[in-house]
């Protein structure tokens, strides 16, 4: 197998070449890591399929399971403490958007299906994110530009973004 003997993480290419192959027959793949008692890294469980609404399902049991982001489980941690937290994902997701559409008005429909289909964020991860950077405490260089009215002329609630609204991405 190409690159695996030399690579200086074996499992890691490996994983990468497996889910290249998925790649090859399945609209959507996505993986989460299985870890042990001793956080041992023990085997990833995939997903491939060419079905939005599965693969949606299973990004929503995997954000269950591993609300930081990081798609991972580990025995090594204690099931009946709570997660204290949860992390921003807001910048990570920013970032993706802002390079997808840098410079553009889009419909809000196109930025949900995007975040659905291509990245591993739902749209609860979306909604917050344009929210955020809708908000006067972004910088006005980092801020998303709302118009008042969806395409259809009825007036939208700022903070919301249902379908039809147009937003415009900073360059």
């Amino acid at each position: 197998m190409k690159g695996v003997k030399g690579s200086p993480d074996r499992i890691a290419r490996l994983r990468e070449l497996y889910q290249q192959q998925l790649q090859k027959h399945a609209r959507f793949v996505r993986y989460f890591e299985m870890r042990n008692k001793n956080d041992g890294m023990q085997y990833y469980l995939f997903f491939a399929g060419n079905h939005a609404k599965g693969h949606l399902k299973m990004k929503e049991a995997m954000w269950a399971a591993d609300p930081t982001g990081e798609f991972r489980f580990s025995d090594a941690t204690d099931p009946s403490q709570a997660v204290l937290f949860e992390a921003d994902h807001t910048p990570a997701l920013w970032l993706l958007l802002r390079q997808r559409f840098a410079g553009q008005w889009v419909l809000t429909d196109t930025v949900l299906r995007i975040v659905e289909d291509e990245t591993a964020f739902l749209q609860k991860h979306a909604k917050a994110t344009l929210r955020m950077h809708e908000g006067e405490k972004i910088a006005p260089e980092e801020r998303l530009t709302v118009a008042e009215k969806k395409v259809n002329g009825v007036p939208r609630r700022k903070g919301t973004f249902p379908p039809g609204v147009r937003v415009y991405f900073p360059e």
